[in-house]
């Protein structure tokens, strides 16, 4: 220590490494709001899943929407430009088996 310091004759805190968060030094006492919680842990683990999965999901419905949408205006802008003349494509005859 050098002269200049205040305390010069009092003892320094002891540094504790701080094992939850290791970039951290504490003077003494550990933070209680970091400290590890497996039960948090696994809960926000399985939320997360769950939530990816619903994200997927709506995901997907959407593009159905989008992709109905599309092929009804489509159809109705043809309709419209074409008058009606343009049919859609023709049903296939079922095959029959022998």
């Amino acid at each position: 220590m050098s002269s200049n310091d205040s305390n010069a004759g009092a003892e320094p805190m002891p540094r504790v490494y701080n094992s939850c968060r290791p970039s951290i030094w504490t003077h003494g006492m550990r933070n209680p709001w970091i400290k590890k919680n497996a039960f948090l842990s696994m809960w926000l683990s399985g939320a997360n899943a769950l939530f990816g999965s619903l994200r997927g999901h709506a995901s997907a419905e959407a593009n159905r929407q989008l992709r109905a949408m599309t092929r009804t205006a489509t159809k109705q802008m043809v309709d419209f430009w074409t008058g009606g003349a343009v049919s859609g494509s023709r049903k296939r005859k079922k095959r029959t088996r022998r």
